[in-house]
């Protein structure tokens, strides 16, 4: 069935997608990722996400009933690396009817770019407070600037998949010594942000995206 969005009428199709991870994102060794699908009219509908390189990846395989919903998998590398890709397939009795890869995803230990006064680690992702003030360090031999990006989820409206929404987006300070490898960065408290958001880190060199880590606001 066709749904309405924002006075338009679409067609709902079987779709698939990688939440909150983009080309050049560097994500820790054990992290959850999540993958959002829309569910037509596959009777047996699946999501199965890969990775070239992961050890562990739970559960195997998800259930994606109708209309559709969201999936969420343990990944877990044996040690930091480049290049990886992410692979995520919505499937019927086991053959695949939609997919999406993100690549090139990079593994560290540490990343790049971190942020500091994280409040915890829910399913080895990173859980910030954006209603306090932000600091944290980065590889002044990688990037010498930091933006800092607030998303809003994505979600499953009228049965079609939505893209995550930008909400916030604004350079941080930076400092870095005279020939020192490693720089600093600092913004002020982001409270607008609301639970469940994403904040995504990001380390440019003169304005090229050289790596991203994403965090989940409090």
């Amino acid at each position: 069935m066709p749904g309405t969005l924002e006075g338009k009428t679409v067609a709902r199709v079987n779709d698939v997608g990688i939440d909150h991870i983009v080309s050049g994102d560097c994500i820790n060794v054990e992290t959850d990722i999540t993958v959002t699908y829309t569910n037509v009219n596959l009777a047996s509908g699946a999501v199965v996400l890969t990775c070239c390189a992961a050890a562990v990846i739970t559960p195997a395989s998800c259930p994606a009933p109708a209309p559709g919903g969201t999936c969420t998998f343990h990944v877990v590398h044996p040690s930091g690396g480049m290049g990886h890709t992410l692979t995520a397939t919505l499937q019927d009795g086991g053959v695949g009817v939609a997919t999406d890869s993100v690549s090139p995803v990079n593994v560290g230990d540490p990343c790049p770019a971190a942020a500091e006064r994280t409040v915890a680690r829910i399913g080895g992702v990173l859980v910030v407070d954006l209603s306090k003030a932000l600091s944290g360090t980065f590889d002044a031999t990688v990037g010498n600037r930091i933006i800092l990006l607030v998303e809003a989820p994505p979600q499953v409206v009228n049965g079609t998949r939505q893209q995550p929404v930008l909400v916030f987006a604004d350079p941080a300070d930076v400092k870095v010594a005279p020939g020192a490898k490693q720089g600093t960065w600092s913004h002020a408290a982001i409270p607008g942000a609301r639970k469940g958001y994403y904040l995504r880190v990001v380390l440019t060199k003169d304005g090229v995206v050289k790596s991203t880590v994403r965090y989940l606001v409090k």
